[in-house]
């Protein structure tokens, strides 16, 4: 087992820096990383005791499964479980799966998925995961995380420590079942150093972040970063931010965090949803970092935000577009805005194998030109990416094809309780080109399909929708059916409107003449997301099909049992789309 920085902070914790949690109101609830590392010593024992007779085969590590909010309450079960001796699994709290029905359902498959003999959640959630635990086949024990209670425990020091892969997280499910990924003390500890060097990390950042920590950006990049470096971190919930977005921005005033991470919508909720008060009581000039990943790079809602930021001291190359993805720990590539303003290149030709338009141009981001891909950077450690054409081959710079990946990051798969050995390359299933050395990411291969011989990306057809008035604010998603004539479905919760007819005009280009523009509102349910916030659009489409979500037709011909419906799963434009998210 190789010992990883990662655990430093529980035997020599740096004086002076710890956790502050959102609390209510404007308050932040502060947790020294000594206090932490106590809680983690009075916890361990307890899930060892738990769990130690219940391992699925002799010699395997337990699985514990971590039901636990984005607080303190996920560091201290985090770190008790991996001290323990035991593989921890993030798995999201009931907010970001819906009703209690569908979160029981989720929770036991994940319990049989992975064959875990306990579940680590918090006091209100024990009634819901004691149902979880009777409909799992192995029924694993239920370990309620109560720190008022655990602080009055004895503290034992002496952890167990014997295991070589400490965590367990899966894909977002995007584009399939969620998929499980082993994660070894070296896997991370390549991908940190990586991380930490890309950002130039120094002792006096530290990092606020809202995402949900059983997703790998909030995880990797943001606690266990922080952890490792000891700087302070500053938590909040997933619903604190979206709330309350002006709290996260709070927390990256002079003397607080300098250093975030967030998807593009995080950007876009904050630009839109603040108000020019909000936006002149701050003041950022102090935030360094400003990183940008988990979803397609969208250049116009990362200039809207630097619009709306530009009284504050805020500057576009705060900006650090990334790009990542679980199957190799996290990051892959990383962008370094200082050293080549602007970061954007013109629309590709949407083709496969295609080259490059305009392949030698960079653009200015501030230009307005409407349709803009961000660079997401060079690769970093020892992490090589290469684009491939749908027989595998390595393609020219500048031809689009299936982005690859190579280096020490790159987990090792975990299929049917087993760990496999990891990939060489992992095939990540998202279609991209290479430009000057810089990675540009078009979108994911599985949700494309080829229309009138060019490939069509969900991802561009949802940006020209996002420009549409009426629609910009609104929840959307684009879906290629796999039918057997070209078919373009704009599902939304917005209301009938003007934008409708230029909606559906922007999609006829889209499905050509012969082809089929639905156009459909679901008047009563929202649009279903993974935990990390990506619509599940295949789900989606399956449950309109069979009935089981109401919609209703804005535009186009009703929606029965469709004809010509393509047998299988939705079409893949290359042979290689293993990278199920």
């Amino acid at each position: 087992m190789v010992r990883s920085p990662i655990l430093t902070w529980l035997d020599k914790p740096r004086g002076g820096a710890g956790i502050y949690a959102a609390g209510r109101g404007r308050q932040w609830d502060y947790l020294s990383y000594a206090e932490a590392a106590g809680l983690v010593d009075r916890l361990w024992p307890r899930v060892r005791e738990s769990v130690v007779e219940r391992a699925t085969q002799e010699g395997d590590p337990p699985v514990v499964l971590l039901a636990l909010p984005n607080d303190v309450t996920f560091i201290i079960g985090l770190f008790a479980t991996v001290t323990a001796g035991c593989v921890a699994s993030p798995f999201p709290p009931p907010g970001a799966l819906g009703r209690r029905a569908e979160y029981v359902d989720h929770l036991a498959s994940r319990i049989n998925a992975t064959g875990a003999t306990a579940v680590l959640c918090y006091p209100a959630l024990t009634s819901v995961v004691d149902d979880a635990c009777e409909r799992a086949t192995n029924t694993p024990s239920r370990i309620a995380l109560d720190l008022d209670r655990i602080a009055a425990e004895h503290p034992d020091r002496a952890r167990v420590v014997e295991i070589d892969h400490p965590l367990l997280q899966f894909t977002s499910g995007s584009t399939g079942t969620p998929r499980g990924v082993a994660l070894s003390w070296s896997n991370l500890n390549a991908n940190l150093d990586a991380i930490s060097a890309w950002l130039e990390w120094q002792p006096s950042d530290s990092v606020v972040t809202w995402l949900p920590p059983h997703h790998d950006m909030g995880l990797i990049g943001c606690i266990l970063g922080s952890l490792a470096k000891q700087t302070d971190l500053w938590l909040l919930r997933p619903e604190q931010f979206v709330k309350h977005p002006i709290r996260w921005l709070e927390a990256l005033t002079p003397g607080r965090a300098t250093m975030t991470a967030a998807p593009t919508f995080g950007y876009e909720h904050s630009a839109a949803q603040m108000t020019r008060d909000d936006f002149a009581s701050l003041n950022l000039r102090s935030w360094r970092v400003a990183l940008v990943g988990a979803e397609p790079l969208r250049a116009d809602a990362l200039l809207r935000f630097g619009v709306a930021a530009a009284g504050t001291g805020f500057q576009l190359d705060t900006f650090y577009p990334a790009y990542g993805l679980a199957e190799a720990t996290l990051c892959v590539t990383g962008k370094q805005p200082a050293h080549s303003i602007p970061f954007a290149v013109s629309k590709p030709a949407a083709a496969l194998g295609g080259a490059v338009l305009r392949s030698a141009e960079r653009l200015d981001v501030l230009g307005g030109e409407p349709d803009l891909l961000c660079s997401s950077g060079r690769t970093m450690g020892d992490l090589l990416t290469e684009i491939v054409d749908e027989r595998g081959a390595p393609v020219d710079e500048g031809v689009v094809g299936e982005i690859t990946v190579t280096g020490s990051s790159v987990a090792q798969p975990f299929i049917d309780g087993i760990i496999s050995p990891a990939p060489v390359p992992l095939h990540t299933g998202d279609a991209g080109f290479v430009l000057d050395g810089e990675l540009f990411v078009i979108g994911r291969i599985q949700t494309s399909r080829k229309i009138h011989g060019e490939t069509v990306f969900v991802e561009d057809v949802e940006r020209v929708m996002q420009r549409i008035p009426g629609l910009a604010e609104q929840r959307l998603v684009v879906i290629l059916p796999p039918t057997l004539q070209p078919e373009v479905v704009l599902v939304t919760t917005a209301l009938k409107g003007d934008w409708v007819e230029a909606a559906a005009t922007d999609l006829r280009r889209v499905a050509g003449h012969h082809g089929t523009v639905r156009i459909l509102r679901l008047p009563r349910s929202p649009i279903p997301l993974t935990p990390s916030g990506k619509p599940r659009r295949i789900a989606l489409w399956a449950s309109i099909v069979s009935g089981t979500t109401d919609i209703e037709v804005l535009h186009g011909p009703a929606l029965g049992a469709p004809a010509g419906i393509a047998s299988g799963t939705v079409r893949t434009t290359m042979h290689t789309s293993r990278g199920s998210r």
